[in-house]
C-alpha cells in the first residue's frame, strides 16, 4: 500500500494553507539496494505573510524561513526505515497571487533507501490562522504524512505513491452544499481511493485537526475523493485532512479444461484479510469455458510485504 500526504483544504486564508507529500523511485525498474527515491513536498501559504517575488522563482530561492529547523521525520514506531536521513522542509516558491493571497511552494529531494523499506514520514507544525474547529485556536498542530513502501510490485517495478494537488484555500458559500473534487493520479495506474486522515498505531496523520469532528456536521468524504461540505457560519476556517491510498484490483481467471459440459459453480479463496470478491461470471466468446471473478483489496500498513492468495474452483 502507498499513501500520499494529508491534503488540507481551507475555506479562508491562513499563514499555512496545507499541502501534500509524495514520492517516486528515480528508476522504478531498479530493484537493487540502494534505490534512489525522490520525495516531493508541495505546500501553499498565505501571501504576503510568506513572501515571494518573480526573482525568487527565477533564481530558485527558498521562501523566507517561517518554520526554521523543520524536517520530515520518521514516526517512532517504524524500524524498517531503509537508511532514511531526515529531509529538511525548505520549499522553493513556484508561484504567487496577490489577488488570491496565495503562495505555492515545492521542493524535491533524493534519498537512497533499501528495497522493502516501509515507514511513515511527517511534517508537523502549528502556524494556522484562528480555526473554527478546534474552537477559536491558532495553535492547532498539523501533521502531513506519507507512507513509503518500497516493495516490488507484481509487474516487477518498485512501487510509487499516488499524487494529489489542490490550490488551498478553497472558498465555499455559507449554507450551500459544496462539492469539492480532490484530483489524484497514480503513475502505476492503480486505483486511488480517499479516506479521512487519522491517528493510529501506524502514525499520526492529522495531529490536532483530525476529521470529521473539526468540520461542519454532515461533511462527507466519498472513497472516490469527492468532499461534500456545507458551512453554516461565516466567517469560518476549517481544515480537511484527507489521505489518498492505492486500492489493488485484479482479475482472477478460471479455465474449464473438462469441456462445456462442466460448469464452475464457485471459487474458494484463501486470501489476506480485507479482500472483497465480486460474483463469478462466465466469460463468453471463443472460449465459453472461461470464468472470471473480480478481486479488490485495500491493504493495511500491517500487511506490507509479500501476501499469498490461493484459489480453487468448484465444478459440477
Amino acid at each position: 500500500m502507498s499513501l500520499v500526504a494529508t491534503l488540507l483544504v481551507l475555506t479562508d486564508a491562513a499563514h499555512f494553507n496545507g499541502g501534500t507529500i509524495s514520492w517516486q523511485p528515480v528508476d522504478p525498474t531498479d530493484k537493487v539496494s540502494p534505490i534512489s527515491i525522490m520525495i516531493t513536498q508541495s505546500y501553499t501559504w498565505a501571501y504576503p505573510n510568506v513572501y515571494c517575488n518573480n526573482s525568487m522563482i527565477t533564481n530558485h530561492i527558498p521562501i523566507p524561513a517561517r518554520i526554521p529547523n523543520t524536517f520530515l521525520n520518521v514516526s517512532a514506531i517504524y524500524t524498517k526505515t531503509g537508511g532514511y536521513s531526515a529531509v529538511p522542509v525548505t520549499p522553493y516558491c513556484t508561484s504567487f497571487s496577490s489577488s488570491l493571497g496565495v503562495l505555492s511552494s515545492q521542493q524535491s529531494d533524493i534519498v537512497n533507501l533499501t528495497v522493502n523499506a516501509s515507514f511513515s514520514i511527517t511534517f508537523q507544525n502549528s502556524y494556522w490562522a484562528t480555526l473554527t474547529n478546534p474552537s477559536g485556536t491558532n495553535t492547532a498542530t498539523w501533521s502531513i504524512a506519507t507512507m513509503i513502501n518500497l516493495f516490488v510490485r507484481p509487474d516487477g517495478r518498485i512501487n510509487t505513491s499516488p499524487v494529489s494537488q489542490m490550490l488551498s484555500p478553497q472558498h465555499i458559500q455559507q449554507n450551500v452544499l459544496t462539492t469539492i473534487v480532490i484530483p489524484t493520479f497514480d503513475s502505476d495506474n492503480d486505483v486511488v481511493r480517499c479516506r479521512w486522515a487519522n491517528k493510529s498505531l501506524n502514525g499520526d496523520e492529522c495531529a490536532n485537526v483530525c476529521p470529521p469532528t473539526v468540520l461542519p456536521a454532515g461533511t462527507i468524504l466519498s472513497s472516490n475523493c469527492t468532499l461534500y461540505i456545507k458551512g453554516t457560519t461565516s466567517p469560518a476556517l476549517y481544515v480537511a485532512a484527507v489521505m489518498a491510498t492505492v486500492v489493488y484490483t485484479t482479475m482472477l481467471y478460471v479455465h474449464n479444461f473438462c469441456g462445456n459440459t462442466v460448469t464452475i459453480l464457485d471459487i474458494g479463496l484463501q486470501a489476506p484479510a480485507g479482500i472483497i470478491h465480486g460474483p463469478l461470471t462466465s466469460v463468453y466468446g471463443s472460449n465459453t469455458s472461461l470464468y472470471s471473478m473480480n478481486l479488490t483489496w485495500t491493504p493495511t500498513n500491517q500487511q506490507t510485504g509479500t501476501q499469498l492468495l490461493c484459489a480453487v474452483a468448484l465444478d459440477r
